[in-house]
């Protein structure tokens, strides 16, 4: 009987993965490429200063990951013209064999993480997170008072194909 509601509820993720991953696909392409020059038309507008590293232009990631990465990204750069109080943002990209990760920090106000309500704070965090997680990805942040804030993303170079036989 437990067998039967387990499998029920994989074959239902499946699905719901399954369909998200093609309405993300069917989506405009959002590239990393646009969206630094986004993120640098937004953080130009706030007076604050974009530096850059990274493979941008030869980035050889998905048309899914870019476009799960550049929403993130968008998330990422409104947070810090919103709340940081910076001067300055960096954006890095680093590609390796098996990860890709892609890095935002600033050097802001920074805040104490152990002082944030959960209840009432992080929800761009979680829906990063939770982006992040339909290709396996993992999301970090650190902030400390008067340090800035760092988050990073990471997906594996190669996602893996979970779902099997239309389902």
């Amino acid at each position: 009987m437990v067998s039967g509601r387990v499998n029920d509820i994989q074959t239902t993720a499946r699905t719901a993965l399954k369909q998200v991953r093609e309405l993300v696909s069917g989506m405009h392409a959002v590239t990393l490429r646009d969206e630094i020059r986004h993120a640098g038309q937004i953080l130009a507008a706030a007076d604050m200063e974009l530096e850059t590293s990274g493979p941008f232009e030869q980035m050889k990631a998905s048309p899914l990951v870019q476009n799960l990465l550049g929403l993130c990204l968008r998330e990422a750069v409104t947070n810090v013209v919103k709340h940081s109080k910076a001067t300055r943002c960096r954006i890095v990209l680093a590609e390796e064999a098996s990860l890709l990760s892609l890095t935002v920090e600033d050097n802001g106000r920074g805040f104490d993480e152990s002082a944030c309500d959960a209840g009432s704070t992080g929800r761009g965090l979680l829906g990063m997170k939770e982006r992040l997680e339909l290709v396996e990805g993992k999301l970090s942040f650190q902030a400390r008072p008067g340090e800035g804030a760092r988050l990073t993303l990471s997906v594996p170079s190669v996602i893996k194909q979970t779902v099997r036989g239309g389902a």
